[in-house]
């Protein structure tokens, strides 16, 4: 008997997607660990597992799994992630009776978007876990877990507790047969050995495993680089009776254990299985040996044919990272810290030192003069805390932050800082590195600082479907910078462009935003962010507030690693601002082409379409790009723009560009050409905007 991939089994759209005819039902949450409602699910789960089952029915499969290996760099406090890596692998599966499994790698390839060579997987990340971990849970041969006790394996009720959640009850559309699945909570006795923390999904009647999502405690890791494990099994209901893997992800993280830096590196694996053959000969060859797994010559896997191109899951969108398994981790957290009143289950020591993206550790402009700083980050009891702190020897003062996240569901984040240097406008010209570089070398230092001391407070939460929702205040004194360094390698001490003063004052001011991804692969989303403020000065105070609306498409093709960014923004600046708070236009970072923040003004829109191909890969990459943008200044707004020394446009500037990134696109080489009067040939040497939260 064969079953294809379009015969996907109703039985294993469950839990987090219901089927069509299915009918979703929730029970209340209970807030009793173990009851006897649970306990007796749960032993009738680990009979199930440690049953031998003679069935008449079937004595062997065979099937097929395809997938991706994906190996990226992600920003520790934001959603960036940078691909470095994709492997797309074939694997056969075979089982045949009482309970022998076998498997074989028949295609693997690769493809690289950054110089790195030395990364071997394991093994385990190119194949399918066929039996739900057995009794005991090991990865990666034992290197990152080893031997973690099983949440419905032998003796696994004197190790974990257990709590119903949720049901769910599926009707198959063929028989009429219903099924109800029920969600089990599981967490350690004693949070402090190796188990795992997550959720069981059990099939009411015979306890069989029909999902498992899960993380670990921190004592169950192995390698002390890993900060955590993120897995999620869903099986699917076959013959009736048994239920076998349909589809498997895997995330895995890892940080220097020694220094917490900007950046993490993550492994992750999706992997579909299907293309069922039931009861026909499988090679007995392949169970001669007592390797579980085997690889096809190299030729053969190099040439499999793949029906998908390697890039078909991570286009320029980005990989999109399953609600599934970040679900996992809030939900996962959720138990380890609120129930079991401790730190979250990461695997990284509690206190460590810190440091940030390379121009937070050190940097130079033309305000601050050279700048150092370190900082030591902690985690204990659901609250992560990072301390920073450092010299600015031009100005001679301190610089330092604190910072505070709630690792509970709504993310509360706060801080506070002092001295901390702010963009007037509120938009970055260049990376810190970039800008440091310009600064030392040529005497161009692309930035408008002021400084602030005071404190923030923001939380956010995603909302059903692809809503999330955004809120943040801050209250604190805005002051001006000024010109306290001079020195430039090859340019003049009078090269440096004049700090522009602020309005300075207490500043006190609430944000909403609220945002939605247009399409679940992310490759497109809009984001309206509205603000109220105040600031109160010596002389004056200013009321104001601000509407913004911001937006951006992807899309990308294989064919050359082809990508296309369309990105724009339209806003509007109401009440009496003060001049900090102008949007800048002109040069680098807004439109290219014309002088660097020579326009500005309270109601403004900007439009940029920058496209990208290989010319010859890896070495050179083309790239091009056009925008317009243009503003206008209200009554209120025009003393503001004086003192800054800006003006509104005079209509719509248009510029466009084009230029080339070298080797593997980790340097832009671009020159930018301004259309109307006023314009001029800009050349822009800049690294990826992906880089940025890391430079």
């Amino acid at each position: 008997m064969i079953l294809k991939r379009s015969q996907i089994p109703w039985a294993a759209l469950i839990v987090l997607s219901a089927a069509p005819g299915a009918i979703l039902a929730q029970t209340p949450a209970e807030d009793e660990w173990n009851s006897p409602a649970a306990m007796s699910l749960v032993h009738r789960a680990i009979e199930h597992r440690g049953e031998t089952v003679v069935d008449s029915s079937l004595s062997s499969y065979a099937a097929r799994g395809e997938g991706y290996v994906y190996f990226v760099v992600d920003a520790t406090d934001s959603p960036q992630e940078t691909l470095i890596r994709t492997d797309q692998v074939a694997v056969d599966l075979y089982w045949r009776a009482p309970n022998e499994v076998r498997q074989r790698i028949v295609g693997l390839r690769d493809q690289r978007e950054l110089p790195i060579t030395r990364l071997n997987y394991y093994i385990d990340r190119f194949t399918i876990v066929q039996d739900d971990y057995g009794q005991s849970i090991v990865i990666a041969d034992g290197d990152n877990v080893r031997n973690v006790p099983h949440p419905v394996g032998e003796g696994a009720t004197d190790i974990y507790d257990y709590r119903l959640v949720d049901s769910l009850t599926l009707r198959l559309p063929d028989t009429g047969t219903q099924l109800r699945i029920l969600e089990v909570q599981v967490r350690p006795k004693q949070p402090e050995e190796p188990g795992v923390i997550g959720s069981v999904f059990l099939e009411e009647k015979e306890g069989a495993v029909a999902r498992m999502d899960f993380t670990f405690t921190p004592s169950s890791y192995i390698d002390p680089r890993l900060d955590y494990i993120n897995v999620s099994l869903e099986n699917g209901l076959w013959l009736g009776s048994h239920w076998l893997p349909r589809e498997q992800r895997l995330e895995i993280r890892r940080e220097v254990p020694e220094l917490q830096l900007p950046f993490g590196t993550v492994i992750r694996t999706r992997m579909r299985i299907g293309d069922y053959r039931f009861n026909e000969p499988v090679p007995a060859s392949l169970f001669l040996s007592r390797t579980g797994i085997t690889l096809a010559p190299e030729s053969e896997r190099r040439n499999f044919p793949f029906d998908r191109p390697i890039d078909a899951e991570w286009r320029a969108e980005g990989f999109s990272a399953p609600l599934p398994m970040e679900e996992i981790r809030r939900r996962a957290e959720e138990i380890a810290v609120a129930t079991l009143r401790r730190r979250a289950a990461s695997g990284l020591p509690s206190t460590r030192l810190a440091a940030g993206p390379i121009s937070e550790v050190v940097r130079y402009n033309r305000a601050e003069g050279l700048v150092f700083s370190q900082g030591v980050a902690s985690q204990r009891g659901g609250m992560a805390i990072r301390a920073q702190g450092g010299w600015a020897f031009g100005e001679r003062h301190p610089v330092a932050r604190i910072n505070l996240r709630d690792l509970n569901e709504f993310g509360l984040r706060g801080s506070l800082y002092l001295k901390q240097s702010l963009e007037i406008g509120g938009t970055r010209a260049a990376s810190g590195l970039a800008n440091t570089l310009a600064t030392l070398f040529a005497g161009r230092d692309w930035s408008d600082p002021f400084y602030t001391s005071g404190g923030s407070i923001e939380s956010g939460k995603r909302l059903s479907g692809r809503w999330s929702l955004r809120a943040s205040g801050r209250a604190e004194y805005q002051e001006s910078a000024r010109n306290t360094a001079d020195f430039s390698f090859f340019e003049s001490s009078d090269s440096f462009r004049p700090v522009r003063a602020i309005d300075e004052g207490t500043h006190f001011s609430v944000t909403a935003a609220v945002r939605r991804e247009l399409s679940p692969a992310g490759g497109g989303w809009a984001e309206l962010r509205t603000t109220a403020g105040t600031l109160a000065g010596a002389d004056s105070s200013f009321s104001f507030g601000r509407a913004e609306l911001t937006g951006g498409f992807t899309r990308a093709w294989s064919a050359r690693h082809a990508r296309l960014d369309i990105t724009g923004v339209i806003g509007t600046i109401l009440g009496s601002p003060p001049r900090q708070e102008l949007t800048l236009l002109g040069g680098r970072g807004t439109l290219p082409g014309y002088g660097f923040h020579t326009s500005g003004g309270t109601e403004y829109a900007n439009l940029e379409l920058r496209a990208g191909a290989d010319i010859v890969r890896p070495w050179l990459r083309g790239h091009l790009y056009a925008g317009a943008g243009g503003s206008r200044l209200s009554n209120a707004g025009k003393a503001a723009a004086e003192l800054l020394d800006v003006t509104a446009t005079k209509g719509i500037l248009p510029s466009v560009g084009a230029g080339v990134g070298l080797f593997y696109d980790l340097l832009h080489i671009d020159f930018a050409r301004g259309l109307r009067d006023g314009g001029r040939t800009e050349l822009i040497i800049e690294f990826p905007a992906t880089f940025w939260d890391f430079l």
